[in-house]
């Protein structure tokens, strides 16, 4: 499922600072965009913006709009996106700059 590879991929194209840490790591494990939705939604997503947060790097909020859920092949991948993006705004949402 390319889902979160997708919106990592739009949102290297808006955010620069973002994109200077995802493409090294992109490069340096090319599997990273096969891997199950858990990981690629951690590595991807996740892991970048708390990166340019401990580097207290300020990146301008962006809105991530997810349409199509209901085209997902199995109900429980709609509901693995749904509980892995509500835990991450649980978790970490003071540090991820997605709404």
């Amino acid at each position: 499922m390319q889902f979160f590879t997708t919106i990592a991929h739009q949102l290297s194209t808006k955010i620069n600072k973002y994109r200077k840490i995802l493409n090294p790591r992109i490069q340096y494990n090319t599997a990273l965009l096969t891997k199950g939705i858990n990981i690629q939604f951690c590595k991807l997503i996740i892991e970048p913006f708390l990166e340019l947060a401990e580097q207290n790097i300020d990146v301008e909020d962006k809105m991530v709009i997810i349409d199509g859920l209901d085209e997902c092949n199995k109900d429980s991948v709609q509901h693995k996106i749904i509980e892995l993006v509500a835990k991450l705004v649980i978790e970490q949402g003071n540090k991820i700059p997605l709404f």
